[in-house]
């Protein structure tokens, strides 16, 4: 697919960054909070890009539209080429380097989000694995997230029909682009969820396919909804689940809701009603009798037992 426009709001004003330069980095993230509310879009096309980002404190989420890019993450001492509709993930406090290869009608589609909208808008969207959502969440030393590999993604039309909307915005309307921009970024997400579970694997999905369904319905999921989608009796769905976990269906997921509200208690700032609500609670007051009677503490008393939130 060939880029319809040569650039946007945020590639007009934005220079690239040759030198890993203080001010430079305040540069961009001052353009990028300006621009929607937490979310931003960027793109570049041609033989001479080449360009270095450091997202302090945002997701970036890179599309290869056309042609193919070298990059280089430095922190995961990583090294790669991103083909065709391939895409790479990089956490708060990545810095990457891009370079295109060469190709005239390469093109890159980057989308970059906010930390907060990030865990608040698109995590539960994603549909994430647990090990996945470990990944997105979960700091390493010196308060820096784990990177994430890039992806093949599978051919998607529904991503590619949302990338064509951004791309055929005309450069005046940008300001009013935030619903596709939005779209785009969702879709690329799910994409890419999908796609690294498929590539590197996921040893629950593939001992037992049931608990995929846990992820897409987690804010609701229930023995029907499963049995539903495999068209099966809720009974043939439990029982399964027992011999392939030696588990219930109800403590599958208390368990797998417990694990995600402890991961961003220790590794976001986030309130505990958006804790309540990312973890799959519909109400705060059942999410605080749940965890406490799980952990034995609140969480509040959890958020601040933790090593990290004691070291600050």
């Amino acid at each position: 697919m060939a880029f319809a426009v040569q650039n946007t709001p945020l590639s007009s004003r934005l220079q690239p960054i040759p030198e890993e330069s203080e001010a430079d980095s305040r540069a961009f993230q001052t353009l990028f909070e300006q621009y929607y509310n937490g979310l931003s879009v960027f793109i570049r096309k041609g033989t001479d890009v080449s360009f270095q980002l450091l997202n302090a404190d945002c997701y970036a989420a890179w599309y290869c539209d056309t042609g193919s890019f070298s990059y280089n993450c430095k922190q995961a001492g990583e090294t790669g080429i991103l083909h065709q509709q391939d895409s790479l993930i990089s956490t708060p406090g990545s810095r990457v380097f891009l370079c295109s290869n060469g190709d005239a009608r390469g093109g890159i589609i980057i989308v970059f989000l906010k930390k907060e909208r990030f865990w608040t808008d698109y995590l539960l969207r994603m549909h994430p694995t647990d090990e996945l959502f470990r990944l997105l969440i979960q700091k390493r030393a010196q308060n820096a997230f784990v990177p994430l590999p890039p992806v093949s993604l599978a051919a998607d039309n529904m991503l590619h029909t949302a990338a064509g909307n951004i791309l055929s915005v005309e450069l005046d309307h940008y300001d009013s682009a935030e619903p596709a921009v939005d779209a785009f970024a969702e879709r690329l997400l799910v994409s890419y969820c999908r796609s690294y579970i498929k590539q590197y694997g996921s040893n629950e999905l593939q001992d037992c396919p049931y608990v995929g369904c846990i992820y897409e319905h987690f804010e609701g999921v229930t023995l029907n909804d499963i049995a539903g989608q495999f068209h099966c009796h809720p009974n043939s769905v439990r029982y399964r689940l027992k011999q392939t976990t030696g588990k219930s269906f109800t403590r599958i997921v208390l368990e797998k809701r417990m694990v995600r509200a402890s991961l961003l208690l220790e590794n976001t700032p986030l309130s505990n009603e958006e804790v309540a609500r990312i973890s799959g609670f519909s109400d705060c007051r059942d999410f605080y009798r749940v965890f406490r009677r799980y952990f034995g503490i609140t969480p509040g008393e959890y958020r601040t037992s933790t090593p990290e939130n004691k070291n600050n």
